[in-house]
């Protein structure tokens, strides 16, 4: 026989199944108010040393993100960090002056263990280098290379930034130049600041050059002094295209008096006067 309830068992068993309902109520309006939690951060993607060189413009990073993420980065114990003046090896091209920047300067990805972001002198631009393929700043008799600065402006702006960046470390003063042309100065400068770094970045040497112990992470507070290129030369005209000028305006003129004589401005014979 089926069980039959006395009033109070059913006021009872109502009451309960009310609370049951709206605890069950209560428990779906908190999950829908609840925000969904944050996706986790991609993995990085670490950067193939061999990629081209990239441009681009840092997006702004809190002071203090910046200085944590410097605290934790390049920390695999083989050298060359955040601020050091170095020079990198990239395909193609000869060993080139720049400096160890954070991740963040480039906008990109970490770099991975055994690489270091670097922004080269010159260009401004940036690339993940191999350690393998980095050499202090200090060992510069090694890795300047005289006939790339001869034919490339590039590489002569790189230098005369790195060396500037140096000079500014050590306490070296760039030495003035009387020149009233601004790029003969220049010129004057950086041969004066290249013998200084080919004789070992004397009287204080090579640790002078190291990036401030206060910390480094304003990359763009030093002072680099502005390039100026010299200006192009006009090319010499040789014998041969000054004659081709001379008859190209000969010509000119005789058609000219051709035209005069046709309508009647000029006669024949004051062709022979003329000149």
């Amino acid at each position: 026989m089926p069980k039959v309830y006395g009033q109070a068992e059913r006021r009872a068993y109502r009451e309960a199944e009310i609370n049951m309902m709206d605890d069950l109520s209560e428990a779906d309006f908190q999950k829908e108010e609840e925000p969904a939690s944050p996706a986790p951060p991609p993995l990085q993607q670490h950067t193939d040393p061999a990629s081209p060189t990239v441009a681009v413009t840092p997006e702004p990073v809190a002071r203090g993100d910046q200085a944590m993420s410097s605290e934790m980065e390049y920390q695999d114990g083989r050298g060359f960090s955040i601020g050091e003046l170095v020079f990198g090896k990239l395909r193609g091209f000869s060993w080139w002056p720049g400096r160890i920047v954070s991740w963040w300067m480039s906008g990109r990805s970490r770099a991975a263990d055994g690489t270091r972001w670097v922004m080269w002198f010159g260009d401004g631009k940036f690339s993940v280098v191999c350690v393998e393929k980095l050499m202090p700043l200090s060992s510069f008799s090694s890795a300047f290379h005289q006939p790339t600065y001869n034919k490339q402006s590039m590489y002569r702006k790189a230098i005369f930034e790195a060396l500037q960046v140096a000079s500014v470390r050590a306490g070296r003063p760039v030495p003035a130049c009387d020149a009233s042309d601004d790029a003969e100065a220049v010129d004057i400068q950086t041969r004066q600041m290249i013998e200084w770094a080919m004789t070992g970045f004397l009287p204080n040497g090579p640790q002078s050059l190291d990036p401030p112990e206060e910390g480094y992470t304003e990359m763009w507070a030093e002072p680099e002094a502005a390039y100026t290129p010299p200006p192009a030369k006009k090319p010499r005209k040789n014998s041969a295209e000054k004659a081709k000028i001379r008859e190209v305006i000969d010509e000119g003129t005789r058609e000219r008096l051709i035209q005069e004589i046709k309508k009647k401005t000029r006669n024949i014979e004051d062709i022979g006067r003329v000149g």
